[in-house]
């Protein structure tokens, strides 16, 4: 079985990972986008977070049995007081493997 190490030395099953991408509109900056991947990081259970500013998206890799993907939603909205979707835009949630 393949393991992934989060950024907190966390062991996570290949087989358990997840991507997640989640729309982001708020951004001004690549100060922005860049502080937005470190709080993602920063979560139990998430293997690896990059975010796009010009994209306005973020993608994540996670272990569902560690965070939810709400959790990761309310992290970027809660602390970083950007906002998760948009009119017609939808997060996309599928397996990483």
């Amino acid at each position: 079985m393949t393991m992934l190490t989060d950024p907190a030395h966390k062991k996570i099953a290949a087989d358990r990972a997840r991507m997640l991408s989640l729309p982001i509109s708020g951004m001004t900056c690549a100060s922005c986008s860049t502080r937005i991947g470190k709080v993602l990081e920063k979560q139990e259970g998430v293997s690896s977070a990059s975010v796009n500013l010009a994209t306005e998206q973020a993608a994540v890799t996670f272990d569902p049995g560690l965070v939810s993907p709400l959790a990761l939603v309310a992290v970027v909205v809660g602390e970083i007081g950007v906002h998760v979707a948009r009119a017609g835009v939808a997060c996309r949630y599928w397996s990483a493997s």
